[in-house]
């Protein structure tokens, strides 16, 4: 069973999950151009946040264990602050095309720099492949958006 920190930084994970899509949906908005890019973006964000509710849900059936390690709540309280502020801004309008895909490649390899996913541990094999998604995912995003970086330098 989770201790009440060890759900905490779960909610954690997924409430940055969303908040990327949100942001991402705010871009799809705001750059039509591209509205393809960052909707796709957004569409995998939600379904990642899906995916740790499942590990979620499947924890409390022993088929997954979560290790938190190395894992600072307090850092991704800090990256959440700052994926706010990131939205706000995006909201009021603030930022520019290249200024968002900036903001994804920071957002996107600070995930992968951090490994955020490698915290469970699967006992079901069925639910193995979910965490190597997470971080496969991840990792295609942020070469997306190197990928559209590139095309406006």
């Amino acid at each position: 069973m989770l201790e009440d920190y060890q759900k905490k930084i779960i909610d954690l994970l997924c409430k940055q999950e969303l908040l990327l899509a949100k942001l991402y949906e705010i871009f799809a908005d705001q750059f039509p151009e591209h509205k393809d890019f960052w909707q796709d973006l957004a569409k995998d964000e939600q379904q990642h946040a899906g995916w740790i509710k499942k590990l979620y849900l499947a924890e409390e059936e022993d088929l997954v264990a979560f290790s938190e390690g190395k894992f600072n709540p307090s850092a991704m309280n800090i990256y959440i602050e700052n994926l706010e502020k990131t939205i706000r801004r995006a909201e009021n309008k603030e930022i520019n095309l290249k200024m968002a895909i900036a903001s994804t490649l920071d957002f996107e390899r600070s995930l992968i720099e951090k490994n955020v996913f490698s915290h469970f541990e699967i006992i079901d094999e069925k639910l193995s492949g979910i965490m190597t998604k997470l971080e496969s995912e991840t990792r295609r995003h942020l070469k997306k958006a190197e990928d559209m970086m590139t095309r406006f330098r």
